[in-house]
């Protein structure tokens, strides 16, 4: 009986995660109401409040669980020191788990107005490479970093967005060489 509970519970939370990221496509955050979310979920609102708190609830643990996927992608790597195949494989790991969860991403960077989520992602992607820029001036190491990360989220943004028509590898290849050449002289090539 217990497992049957269970695979309710697993349902239900479901059709209100699918019911919210839905909404997200149609309306603004801020114009969603829990009774818009167990509408368009089949369920009554006694049932949402069952499994979260309010609304604000259950966009944090959307974005926390998506972030928490991001953050084991890498965590498993056992990363000790940076090199050229690592920084390629860290960049194209992070856009695949984003390509695996491409739909929450695309409602929460592209279809709502809604800046928590960028921010979110923005301070997760910093804490993950902060350890391996090297070491300048903290102002200077924090203005690279978000001159880095600034640009990785517009990328992904753009491929979100559909701007942007390539493969995960085509994109990571991008973003690597872009880090390894200094943006002006790519600017210089061009003209």
């Amino acid at each position: 009986m217990q497992l049957k509970n269970d695979m309710r519970v697993i349902r239900t939370k479901r059709a209100i995660r699918q019911a919210f990221l839905t909404l997200l496509t149609e309306k603004k955050y801020e114009n969603i109401t829990v009774q818009d979310i167990a509408r368009e979920a089949f369920i009554n609102r006694n049932t949402f409040y069952t499994h979260y708190i309010d609304k604000t609830d259950l966009l944090e643990k959307l974005s926390n669980e998506c972030l928490d996927d991001l953050k084991k992608c890498l965590a498993e790597k056992n990363i000790p020191e940076l090199d050229d195949d690592l920084l390629y494989t860290i960049i194209k790991d992070v856009l695949n788990t984003i390509e695996m969860n491409a739909g929450f991403y695309r409602s929460m960077m592209i279809d709502s107005d809604s800046a928590f989520f960028t921010e979110k992602l923005a301070t997760t992607l910093k804490d993950i490479v902060y350890p391996y820029i090297s070491d300048s001036t903290g102002q200077e190491k924090d203005l690279f970093i978000e001159y880095l990360i600034s640009g990785f989220i517009g990328i992904i943004r753009m491929y979100l967005k559909g701007d942007i028509k390539v493969s995960i590898e085509k994109l990571s290849n991008f973003f690597f060489n872009f880090i390894h050449q200094n943006p002006y002289s790519l600017f210089l090539k061009n003209t």
